[in-house]
């Protein structure tokens, strides 16, 4: 007897869902990290603490900010 596939993680960064049990096992896959993306005057002041992964770029007058993972605890903080 078939029991399918293996249920399969959500995408990294995406928040995408994670893959549904089969009928044998029942077991479910963790849904993908989510991603915050938030922009502001270039000028502000941002602290991120550690564990906090996360890019940016100037686009005109604001700059851009990517978070894509923190550990618990981490924060950021604006102005």
């Amino acid at each position: 007897m078939d029991t399918g596939s293996a249920a399969q993680v959500g995408t990294t960064n995406t928040g995408g869902g994670g893959g549904g049990g089969n009928w044998d096992s029942g077991n479910g896959a963790n849904g993908g990290s989510g991603v915050v993306i938030f922009t502001l005057p270039a000028q502000a002041i941002v602290t991120f603490t550690g564990g906090v992964t996360q890019t940016s770029a100037v686009v005109g007058v604001n700059r851009v900010y990517t978070v894509t993972e923190t550990d618990p605890g981490s924060t950021v903080t604006i102005g």
